[in-house]
Order: C-alpha cells, then structure tokens, then sequence
C-alpha cells in the first residue's frame, strides 16, 4: 500500500515529508516561484496515485474564538455556517469548531473560527494536484495540530499549571509561530516574519528578537481580554538544545509569565509535529469536499474490492455443489454417448451380418405393436371375427379381403355405407339371419341390451373378367357362408359389385371402362 505523503506550506516554500515509522522525513523543497511550483507538478507525474495531505503554517491564516449561543443539532451547525460566511465571506478555506462552554454569563459555546482569506495562497498548489489526480486526504493547519502536542507536555499536566499557555516555535521558512491555548483549546494563533529563526542561530541578538515578540504577544492577549488580568501565563518554547541555552539566560520568571524549554533534539519543529497527523483516517481542516472528491473516491474503491472479493468467494462456495453436480453429469453424458456409440456400432455389424430385413418400415412396426399391446389388454379382441371370415373365404379363392373396421361394443344397426363413396347411402341387404330382429329390438328398455362386435369388410373379386352376376352371386354366397356360423349374429351386403337398387336409373354405355368388381359387408357378431 502506498505511503501517505505530507505536503508543508509555510509561505516561501513547500516541503514534502515521508513518514517513517514515528519519524517524519523531508525529502523534496519547492520554492514559491514558477520554476519551483512546475518542479512540483514534475514531481507528483512521478507518483499520482499515492496519497497526501497539505498541512499550513501559513501567516495569512487567521483565528477567532467567538461565543455563540448554545444550541443543538442542525441549529448549531447552521448557526456556525452563518457565522463563518459573515467572518471569511470570500475563501472556501474555512474552519470552525465548538471547543467548551463559557464558565458564567450565558454559558454560550466557544467557538473557533480558523480561515485561508486569500484563496490563491493554496490554489497555486492545488492546481497540479487537482490535475493530476492525486487523493488528498485534507487541508490541515500547523497551528490546530498544536492542540494534540499539549497533553504530551509535561506543562500541562504538572500540579498548579495555568489554564493559558503560549506555545512559541520557529518554522523552517523564517517565521515565528505562536499559539494561544486556554485550557487546551487554540483561542489565538499567529506568525511574525523573524528571519533569524530560519537560520536556528543561537546568539543573544536572536534570542532577544523572539523574547520582544513574546513579550507583544502578551500584551496583545491582555488588551483583547483573551488573557484575564492577574492570570499567569505559561510560555513553552520548542526550541534546539543551543537556542534553549540562549534563551534561557535571557528570560526571566514573573508572576505573569513562567518559561518552559522543551528540546527538540536536534530535529526541526516539523519533524517533531508532523508525526501528530493521525496514521489511520483523515484530518481535515481547511480542504472543501471537492478538493477530497479523488480521495474519498479511493477510499470507495478498497471496500469495494474487498466487497467483490468476498461477494466472488461467497459464491464460489455457494457454487461447489453445483459445479461437482454438472462434472458428474458432464461425465455421465460422455459415458452415455460411449455407450451410445458401441451399441450403435453393434446394431449395425449385427444388421449386416446376421438379422433379416425387416418386413415393413419402423414406423409401421410401431403401430403394429402398439395395436398388439391394446388389443392383449382389453377383454374383446378381433380374434373371433378373424376366425369366421378365414372360414367363409377357405371355399372361395377369388375372394380378396382388403380392409376390416371393427369396433366392440357396436351397434349392430350401424351403417358405414357412406365411408366407402360418395353419393347417396345404400340401404342394407341382409343375408342369412338378417330378418329376425336383434335382441336390443324386441322389446323396448325394459332389458339391458346384449353387447354386439360390428365389423365392415371390404373386399374385391380378383381375376374380374365383368362377370356381375356372377360376381354377385359370389359376394352373396360368401354373405350366406358367414351368417351361418354360430359366432356371427348377422350379415349385411352394403356394396355390391353391380349396384341393383331400384333409387339407381338403368343406363348403358359402350364406351364405359370395366370397373372393379368390389363389395362391402357388415358383420355383426355375439360377443
């Protein structure tokens, strides 16, 4: 993961800082002029993508603690927004925060309000890396990060020490930095031009210098009754071990003043507060959120990987059984289709070496076994009927039988005539028995009716030289032949090879063609 980098403005110049374990380290300056902010852009094209945060010591930034009523929730929040609007009208830069309650009168909130009035402070500098890209995490102020160094200091934990420090250290650029804190929280910050501090010289004549800005500053806090007469200030320098040694001989304890040196060991006053910035999360003071658009962008698209991630494990998971269910079934196809193959192979050396040809084609023999099975289970087959007309037709060869329709049960009155033709139906001329009538006929619904097969049989005269009467008389005689078997209740010429009915006109014709010699019978038999 990348590391975050620190970039401290202090007016004249940027400094660019990598942390290193709890160390702070300066690795690139900028100065404040073209050629060094186009060094600057040179620099972040060498790595975009790595985070950084802009942290200000700035002396156009400016403080102001303000009471304001105490109220609650989005009132308070609008009641500050106002506030800052009517105070820093013309910079985004702006800061406020609710620090503590006044301890009498009204009991109001105090409030500090921190801005940037000139924008183009910062937008010089955040152009190229708004341009570019980069995630910045926050816009912070050097002064405000002093409030974290305060419970570090044994000053302010030590038995009687006063509410009202002045924390005073050089910057790097020439500037002297002063913070006023009451009871920990920044009231007051701001820094004077003293060249002398950026060279950490040591004599008598710097060691002066500072002391006479201190000693302003102190007189500034009682006029603008920030410090409350009669009140002790402490004063806590960061300072190197030869500037405390100057300073040290030039200050004096007072009732109103109390010095405290707290040595840096040879590290700057940047290097002992930038490690302060928080590790883990943001800090941000000054930065408008479309300056952290980049960032809060990045710090979307990690748990959306990690979601991802989890989301694509979930289901790999999820999808195990699946997966092995599909292998399984992808191998049972395969296994199917090598079956499938050998038998097929089989099947055919077999076809072509050893089984016959088959009688009719494979759709006819499905039908055929098909009417097998239907026929085997129902309790009424054709078999009778089968019997009878084998019978009738052993005394006559001529005779061809071309189609049987059978039904069971049938009603034996029922007529096909019109199924073989078309015109008028014929009526029915009975052979045999045909003029006794049926038992269903003799009386009427009193009994239960005797269940009959019905079949229609077509037929035809083979070698037909146009012979119709005898034609006829064979069609008759084969009628008379079946009625007098015991299985057959009774028989019916339907179609004749000569049609004789009386509704028939009589006509010749010498050229008419010799038709067939076919005939149709209706048998009815006793189930």
């Amino acid at each position: 993961m990348r590391k975050k980098r620190i970039f401290l403005l202090t007016g004249s110049r940027l400094s660019v800082y990598h942390r290193e374990k709890s160390v702070a380290i300066e690795t690139r300056i900028f100065r404040d002029d073209h050629e060094g902010r186009r060094q600057f852009a040179d620099y972040l094209d060498t790595d975009p993508g790595a985070p950084a945060c802009l942290l200000t010591d700035l002396a156009e930034e400016e403080f102001q603690a303000e009471s304001i009523p105490h109220v609650f929730g989005p009132d308070r929040r609008a009641l500050m927004a106002h506030r800052q609007r009517r105070l820093f009208p013309h910079t985004p830069y702006r800061y406020a925060v609710r620090q503590d309650r006044e301890r009498g009168g009204r009991r109001g909130d105090n409030v500090l309000f921190a801005a940037i009035p000139r924008p183009d402070t910062l937008g010089r500098w955040l152009l190229p890396i708004a341009w570019r890209r980069v995630p910045l995490s926050g816009i912070c102020s050097l002064a405000l990060l002093g409030e974290k160094l305060l419970p570090q200091l044994p000053i302010t934990s030590a038995p009687g020490a006063s509410d009202y420090l002045l924390l005073v250290h050089c910057n790097a650029s020439g500037g002297l930095r002063q913070s006023f804190f009451v009871r920990q929280h920044l009231r007051m910050s701001r820094l004077a031009s003293l060249p002398e501090c950026a060279r950490q010289e040591a004599g008598p004549n710097v060691a002066g210098a500072i002391l006479d800005e201190v000693e302003k500053t102190h007189h500034y806090l009682g006029s603008a009754r920030l410090l409350p007469a009669g009140s002790p200030l402490a004063i806590c320098f960061l300072v190197t071990p030869p500037m405390r040694a100057a300073l040290r001989a030039a200050a004096f304890d007072t009732p109103d003043s109390q010095y405290h040196f707290v040595e840096l060991s040879g590290r700057s006053v940047e290097e002992f507060l930038l490690p302060l910035l928080p590790r883990v999360g943001t800090l941000n003071h000054y930065a408008p959120p479309n300056d952290l658009r980049y960032f809060r962008f990045r710090q979307a698209r990690l748990p959306l990987y990690a979601t991802g991630v989890a989301l694509l494990s979930a289901a790999m998971i999820a999808g195990l059984p699946q997966l092995a269910e599909w292998l399984i079934t992808e191998r049972k196809i395969d296994l199917l289709e090598k079956q499938d193959r050998v038998q097929e192979a089989r099947y055919t050396r077999a076809r072509a070496t050893r089984l016959p040809e088959l009688p009719a084609d494979t759709p006819a023999l499905q039908a055929a076994v098909e009417t097998f099975d239907r026929l085997q289970s129902a309790k009424t087959t054709p078999y009778p009927l089968f019997v009878a007309i084998s019978a009738a037709l052993a005394e006559d060869s001529a005779l061809e039988i071309q189609s049987i329709e059978w039904w069971a049960p049938g009603d034996p009155s029922r007529t096909r005539a019109t199924t073989f033709g078309e015109g008028e139906p014929r009526s029915p001329s009975p052979v045999g028995t045909a003029s006794a009538p049926f038992p269903a006929q003799r009386q009427s619904g009193t009994k239960t009716p005797v269940h009959h097969q019905v079949a229609v049989v077509g037929g035809r005269i083979k070698a037909f030289g146009g012979d119709y009467r005898r034609a006829t008389a064979r069609v008759e005689a084969f009628a008379g032949r079946l009625s007098k078997l015991e299985a057959v209740e009774r028989v019916d010429i339907i179609e004749r090879p000569l049609n004789i009915s009386s509704e028939k006109p009589l006509a010749g014709n010498m050229d008419t063609v010799l038709g067939g010699a076919d005939f149709t019978l209706r048998v009815v038999l006793r189930k």
